[in-house]
Formats: C-alpha cells, structure tokens, sequence
C-alpha cells in the first residue's frame, strides 16, 4: 500500500464533474469521518485530562497503552470537561462543507461511546457542518471486544449497503489497513489525515 499526498482542491474539482449525478441521487456519495484528531486536533484535551487524572501530561500512544478503565477516564474527562480545547481541522471541514453541498452525505464514524453524543454532536453543529448521522461506540466498555479497528470495518460495512462511493477519512492507518482488508466494495477511496494540514490517499 501506498501514500499519494492529496490536494483536497484537486478532490473537489474530481467530484464537481459529478455533481449532477450525486444531486440527483443517481450516485449515491458518502463522506465516513472519525471525529477525534481528524476533524478535531484533541492534543491540548488530552494534556490537560492526563495532567488532572495521572499528573502529568501524556501523549496519546501512552493514553491509548492505559488499563481500560483508565483510559475511557481521561477520554471522557477530556471530550467533555475540556472539549472547548479542540481545534477544529478548518481545511477539512470546509472540504466536508462543500461536498455537502454537491450533494454528498456526511456520515461520522467514531470510536468515542454514546454517552458523548451530545458533546459530540454540538460540536458538529457549532462549525455547522450538516451530517447524515453520527455512529458511537455502546456504552459499555472502551475496551475488549470487538476491538476498534474491526468495530469501524463492521460500521463501515453497514453504511456502504447505501451507497455507490465513499471518501473514508482517518487519523490511524492501522485502522486504514484493516478497513482496506475486510471490505470488499470498490467504490471506497482511503484518506490518512494528521494534523493540521497533512493528508495522503491510501492505496
């Protein structure tokens, strides 16, 4: 698998030659984001989370090695507590806008738990972005089974029975990966995205 460094200008102008097509419902197109450091940077959230919770600042590779219980504390301290502290990813976001615009639906797909939906969902309403739905993870457990990676490929899996073609959004290429492996649907084009302004397609 490669990395081609992407020009979201160069993507949208692709898609303006079908727009006729994706506003008419002829081509049913689906834009499937995470939320977290995709199209919101959490860094300064989860410094300020670990330094309440463990009393120092903590990367997110550390916070992702924490026991479960551990660290659905500091996800949920820092996405509800400090959620004013996220920065939105303004080029993505607009990339996202215009889209919507043309026609495509916005469909998030994140790994945080249902009872940050509110949260969650304010959020994408501040920055006006007009999503078709929002998919969280059950309440009970962070971790365990089934782990994220196949957790998404199965919610991905769902999504694609409604649609021709899809532009998958991620901040983790190993979720890329495993995504890449289980799915069997052509129409899905991979975007790795690490902020702020860096995003690659993953073929």
């Amino acid at each position: 698998m490669g990395r081609i460094a992407l020009d979201l200008n160069s993507l949208e102008t692709e898609f303006a030659a079908k727009s006729a097509m994706i506003r008419s419902g002829r081509l049913k197109l689906a834009i499937v984001s995470d939320f977290d450091d995709t199209m919101f940077d959490v860094t300064k959230s989860m410094h300020r989370a670990t330094e309440e919770i463990k009393g120092r600042r903590m990367g997110k590779a550390e916070v992702h090695e924490l026991p479960p219980d551990e660290k659905m504390a500091v996800y949920t301290t820092a996405y509800t507590k400090y959620d004013h502290t996220l920065e939105p990813n303004f080029a993505l976001i607009d990339f996202y806008k215009r889209m919507c615009d043309a026609g495509a639906h916005i469909i998030v797909v994140s790994a945080r738990r249902e009872n940050l939906r509110e949260k969650t969902e304010e959020k994408l309403k501040k920055h006006s972005i007009k999503f078709k739905e929002v998919v969280l993870r059950p309440n009970e457990g962070y971790g365990g089974e089934p782990e994220l990676e196949e957790w998404k490929a199965k919610m991905v899996e769902e999504i694609m029975k409604d649609y021709d073609e899809a532009l998958l959004f991620e901040d983790m290429g190993y979720i890329i990966d495993h995504i890449m492996n289980r799915m069997k649907h052509k129409g899905i084009r991979y975007f790795l995205v690490k902020y702020p302004n860096e995003i690659s397609e993953i073929r």
